[in-house]
């Protein structure tokens, strides 16, 4: 019962397949892309004729901003907190908004003149809804289960 029996207990508990884990890390930022996408078309369809090529616009603009911030700010926190914190959906959910409103914190805290707290709380309440989107389509795409017994 020496270190070899602990590290075998440790990667027994480990509770996502690895394989699962790498297409969350691609599926989140797509869905969360996908949401930026479907709101702007939503705000902006019944206004502009233009309105899918806009779409796509915001749906590859904010995939090109999401991939890094996966790499830099998503891989560290998963890493952080994959054996302190249970996967839940709402777990996931509350890391993707804390990594979805990541930008906008670096933008405010980048300027010169720091905003108001209200500013700055609107601010973030605009993308942390996409980041909560992208942390439960990775909690589904690594760590879902379906219960016993069910037929699905």
């Amino acid at each position: 019962m020496g270190l070899r029996m602990r590290v075998a207990e440790f990667f027994d508990r480990k509770p996502m397949d690895a394989d699962r884990v790498e297409w969350a890390f691609i599926g989140a930022p797509v869905a969360a892309s996908l949401a930026v996408g479907l709101v702007f078309t939503v705000l902006s369809a019944p206004t502009d004729d233009s309105w899918p090529s806009m779409a796509f616009i915001a749906f590859m603009t904010a995939l090109i901003v999401s991939i890094p911030l996966v790499i830099v700010v998503a891989l560290p926190l998963y890493a952080l907190l994959r054996s302190r914190v249970p996967a839940r959906w709402w777990t996931g959910g509350l890391a993707g908004a804390a990594v979805g409103s990541a930008p906008c914190v670096l933008v405010i805290m980048a300027r010169s003149e720091l905003p108001t707290w209200m500013t700055a709380l609107i601010d973030v309440a605009w993308t942390a809804p996409f980041g909560f989107v992208g942390g439960v389509v990775f909690w589904w795409l690594a760590a879902w289960q379906p219960r016993r017994g069910c037929s699905v």
